[in-house]
């Protein structure tokens, strides 16, 4: 890897190769440089086995392109891990699954959504708007949400299909406003599944049709309210859920702490 980061028209020529083959002709076109310097760093690229030679085109061997999309995972998880690292270092970020924390690749164009003085309640709005606009969420939910009744009033609305991930003590307060919630009407296809997780993981997800929000616990113990990550990005979304597949499989809940809400 080396020998290809040392020379930028090598590197130039490894990207343009990555995603499908090239004539020369075509590398030429595209990255301007001279077909003599083209055809010398091929040749080189190829004695090393990086790049192939089929008929007139030339692509990366299938060895080489699965050591690079690792190379890329990291560079990519990398760059998001400097361009936040003083949020980062402020959080227990590391509380997660280690198999989570692998490549943060996906999470590369995450952008750190923060109150302001202009609008206090940004990430509050944001995430109940999570909850409250989606037809299908799952969360790992670190606190009661305000405005619980028009959340639940939405999802049912919505019929939406709701997962939940809670700690004990939350657990307890939803399952209170839930007993108290008056289910006057027909809820149509909603469903709810709730299951506990004690110790809680420090860590608020929510997946849903609007995207993914990603916020943590600070250093001293409390949740940060006022600072969450945001993507609509498909690998993001993808990297999320298997975050929250990863804390819901294995749960095993208390008894009667895991169901499914039905009309009565």
């Amino acid at each position: 890897m080396t020998f290809i980061l040392k020379s930028g028209i090598r590197l130039e020529i490894i990207n343009l190769l990555y995603n499908f083959p090239l004539k020369i002709r075509h590398i030429q076109e595209i990255s301007m440089f001279s077909y003599s310097s083209i055809t010398s760093h091929l040749k080189k690229l190829k004695g090393y086995g990086f790049v192939e030679k089929n008929g007139p085109e030339f692509g990366l061997s299938e060895d080489f392109k699965a050591k690079f999309e690792k190379f890329l995972n990291l560079n990519s998880s990398l760059n998001f891990i400097n361009e936040n690292k003083n949020f980062l270092n402020a959080h227990k970020i590391f509380n997660m699954d280690s198999s989570a924390l692998g490549d943060l690749s996906p999470l590369c164009d995450m952008e750190l959504i923060v109150n302001d003085n202009d609008d206090i309640f940004k990430v509050r709005c944001l995430i109940n708007d999570f909850l409250r606009e989606s037809k299908s969420v799952k969360s790992i939910f670190p606190y009661f949400p305000q405005k619980s009744g028009e959340i639940f009033d939405s999802w049912i609305d919505n019929e939406a299909d709701v997962k939940l991930i809670l700690s004990k003590s939350v657990f307890k307060s939803f399952n209170d406003f839930i007993c108290e919630y008056d289910f006057d009407g027909e809820i149509g296809d909603f469903s709810l599944c709730v299951k506990t997780a004690d110790p809680f993981m420090d860590v608020l997800l929510v997946i849903s049709d609007k995207g993914v929000l990603l916020g943590f616990y600070k250093n001293d113990g409390d949740f940060n309210g006022n600072a969450v990550f945001f993507s609509r990005n498909r690998r993001a979304l993808e990297w999320a859920e298997n975050v929250f597949a990863m804390y819901a499989l294995p749960m095993k809940a208390a008894a009667g702490e895991e169901g499914r809400v039905t009309k009565a």
